[in-house]
C-alpha cells in the first residue's frame, strides 16, 4: 500500500482523534506524510514509519516542538495495522535519578518501543539495544518476552495475570523557550514523574497514555531494527523492502541471449541533453548489480528514459539487480536480459507507490521500446503488453527484453 492510501485510511478511520494532546495549550501532532521510512521484516511483513511532527502556538507564532530522549511515529504494519510507535530511551525510566536529556539517535537507540494499536487499543513493549531488537526476544519464538509496562508510582509492579488500565508515559512541555537552545521542549516520563527545572524551565503535563497492563502478549514479526531513522547493520534490501527472489519462472521461447553484452553505463545522455545517473546496489549475496548484461537491454533502458523525459524529469536510477541476487531458476536475470530498479531520483519505488508520476511514466515508457518483454512494477504488471499478474513488485520495477 502506498503512503497516499495509508494517509487516506488514517483519516477515514479517524485515527487522528486517538491522541490526547492538550488543545488548550495549542499543541498538535501530525504524521510527516512526505518522508516515510520503510522496513521489511520478511516476504510477508513490512512497516511504514511516519515521524510525528509537533507544533505549539506561542506568542502568536507556530513553533516546532523538539522531543528529547524519545521519538513518536505512526507505524503501519502491512499497510493496514496502525500503531503509535513510541521510542523512549532507557535513561528516562527512573524517578530515582536525574536523567540527562538529549535528542534520540535512532541508529543507536537503546530503550523501549511501546506499540499502541490505534484501533484495538492493545499495547505491546519491545526492547532494543544499539538499534537492534534484543536477542532475548528473537530467541523466544512464540513465547512472550514482552515486559510489563511501568506504572505510576505506588502501583503494583509485579506480573499480573489480569489486565488493568493505568496512566503511564506522560508527556511534559516546557512553559517557555529552553535556555539550552531556544526551543520548545517536550520531555517524557514512563513513570509520570514530572521533570524539575530542566534548562531553566518548568514543565506542564500535556499528554499521557492509558495503558492496559497484561502478561504474556506476543507481538508477531516485530521490527527487528529501530525504525524511523535508519537502523544499523543489514543490507539495504532488508532495511527498505527490496528482496531478491520474488520474480517468476519465464519458460517461454526467446529467452536465451547469445548476443553482445556490456556493462550498463554510469550515465546516460538523453536526446534532449539531460544526464541520467545510474547507481548500483547489491543483493543478499553481496554481489553488485554492476554486471554485464545484454546490449539490447542497455539500449532499451536508454530508449525508455528518452520516452519518459517528454513528461517527467528522471535524473537518477538505482539498479538493485541484474544477474546478481537469488532469483527463480528460469529467471531472465540469470540470462542477462532483466533489470530491477528500486529507486527513482533517490526515492524508493515502494515509497513512491503505484500512482506516482515517475513510476507511471517509466513503466509506460518501457511499454514502448523495442523488444520489451516483462514490465512488472507497482503501476501494473504486463508481459508482451498484456496483463500478466505475478505479484511481488510493489518495491521495484522489473523490466526485461526478449532473447535471441
Amino acid at each position: 500500500m502506498s503512503p497516499k492510501l495509508i494517509k487516506e485510511n488514517y483519516y477515514k478511520l479517524k485515527l487522528d482523534t486517538g491522541f490526547k494532546a492538550d488543545s488548550e495549550k495549542g499543541i498538535s501532532w501530525t504524521p510527516d506524510w512526505e518522508n516515510p521510512d520503510i522496513r521489511k521484516v520478511n516476504d510477508s511483513v513490512s512497516y511504514f514509519y511516519f515521524k510525528f511532527r509537533g507544533i505549539v502556538q506561542r506568542d502568536g507564532k507556530t513553533v516546532p516542538i523538539t522531543e528529547m530522549n524519545a521519538a513518536t511515529f505512526l507505524m503501519v504494519k502491512n499497510g493496514k495495522e496502525f500503531y503509535r510507535a513510541f521510542y523512549q530511551s532507557s535513561t528516562v525510566n527512573s524517578k530515582n535519578s536525574v536523567p540527562e536529556y538529549s535528542k534520540l539517535e535512532m541508529q543507536t537507540f537503546t530503550g523501549s518501543l511501546i506499540l499502541s494499536n490505534l484501533e484495538s487499543k492493545q499495547h505491546y513493549m519491545l526492547e532494543y539495544t544499539n538499534g537492534q531488537l534484543n536477542d532475548s526476544y528473537r530467541k523466544q519464538g512464540n513465547k512472550t518476552t514482552i515486559n510489563k509496562l511501568m506504572t505510576i508510582p505506588g502501583s503494583v509492579s509485579s506480573w499480573e495475570t489480569q489486565c488493568y488500565t493505568t496512566i503511564a508515559h506522560c508527556t511534559y512541555i516546557s512553559d517557555g523557550y529552553s535556555r539550552c537552545g531556544g526551543e520548545i521542549i517536550v520531555l517524557y516520563s514512563a513513570s509520570c514523574y514530572a521533570p524539575q527545572g530542566w534548562c531553566g524551565n518548568q514543565f506542564s503535563l500535556t499528554d499521557y497514555m492509558e495503558v492496559d497492563i497484561c502478561q504474556d502478549i506476543w507481538f508477531p514479526d516485530p521490527p527487528t531494527e529501530s525504525g524511523g531513522g535508519g537502523g544499523t547493520g543489514g543490507t539495504e534490501e532488508e532495511e527498505y523492502g527490496y528482496y531478491d527472489g520474488n520474480d517468476y519462472n519465464d519458460s517461454d521461447d526467446n529467452t536465451d541471449w547469445s548476443g553482445p553484452t556490456q556493462l550498463i553505463p554510469s550515465t546516460f545522455t538523453l536526446d534532449n541533453g539531460q544526464i541520467v545517473n545510474i547507481s548500483f546496489g547489491s543483493t543478499k549475496d553481496l554481489v553488485s548489480a554492476n554486471q554485464p548484461v545484454a546490449t539490447r537491454l542497455v539500449e532499451a533502458l536508454k530508449d525508455a528514459l528518452n520516452i519518459a523525459s517528454s513528461s517527467v524529469t528522471i535524473n537518477q536510477l538505482y539498479i538493485k539487480a541484474t544477474t546478481n541476487g537469488g532469483h527463480s531458476i528460469k529467471s531472465n536475470h540469470y540470462r542477462g536480459i532483466a533489470v530491477d530498479i528500486s529507486k527513482i531520483n533517490g526515492s524508493y519505488v515502494l515509497a513512491l507507490g503505484p500512482n506516482n508520476q515517475l513510476v507511471v511514466a517509466l513503466q509506460n515508457a518501457f511499454e514502448n521500446v523495442p523488444n520489451r518483454r516483462e514490465n512488472f512494477g507497482p503501476a501494473f504488471e504486463r508481459k508482451w503488453g498484456q496483463p500478466w499478474p505475478v505479484g511481488g513488485h510493489d518495491d521495484h520495477i522489473h523490466f526485461s527484453v526478449n532473447g535471441d
